[in-house]
């Protein structure tokens, strides 16, 4: 009888044994409070979605589209960056742009004809052909491009759209600064699918 009472008793958590669980819970509940509220001001900071306006990226991004960007200034060969470029619009608000990322700090550029058509020009960067895959259409003297050479500054970039022959950009002799740069594009959204019916797809998706 004696030995029955004292098993059962054995079997019973003691006091201490349920604070400890409480505690585990309360601190286990702490860490998910925390982890979630961590991704919530890291993706509020970081991660953001920015609509494109203009065509000069075309054919990687479009008018109208969306690209979501993470907030950095580490920008390198062949990103596609989103930059102050310093102007400003009738309400004060700052005007961005996107181009790609063609040559940074210290590559010479140099900008020369085509041997066999004198209309179109390529570029190199250190003396090796930068990549012409993702352009719009070959680069032109109808598009502002001439033959020059040219050596990225400190702390700057050397930017083309996409779209070379409709672009504002470094061909036209200016260059972006580090500090301007407002992030790094990874995703493009388009806000239509083939459907036209506005839900986003697989097929919307690039870079």
């Amino acid at each position: 009888m004696n030995d029955t009472l004292l098993n059962n008793d054995e079997s019973i958590p003691s006091k201490t044994q349920k604070k400890n669980k409480i505690w585990g819970f309360i601190v286990w509940i702490a860490v998910l409070v925390a982890l979630a509220t961590g991704v919530f001001f890291f993706t509020r900071s970081f991660i953001v979605k920015w609509p494109i306006e203009g065509s000069s990226m075309l054919p990687t991004i479009e008018d109208e589209d969306f690209v979501i960007i993470f907030r950095t200034q580490n920008a390198h060969i062949n990103d596609i960056i989103i930059f102050d470029t310093g102007r400003k619009y009738e309400n004060g608000g700052a005007i961005y742009n996107i181009k790609r990322v063609i040559g940074k700090e210290g590559d010479t550029l140099e900008i020369k004809r085509d041997e066999n058509d004198s209309s179109v020009f390529h570029i190199y960067r250190n003396g090796e052909l930068v990549d012409e895959s993702r352009i719009n259409s070959p680069m032109l003297a109808s598009g502002g491009y001439y033959e020059q050479t040219v050596v990225v500054p400190e702390g700057s970039f050397y930017v083309l759209g996409d779209n070379r022959n409709f672009s504002h950009d470094s061909h036209a002799g200016f260059f972006i600064k580090k500090e301007s740069i407002e992030g790094v594009a990874f995703i493009r959204i388009n806000p239509k699918d083939a459907d036209g019916d506005g839900k986003i797809d697989k097929n919307n998706y690039s870079f």
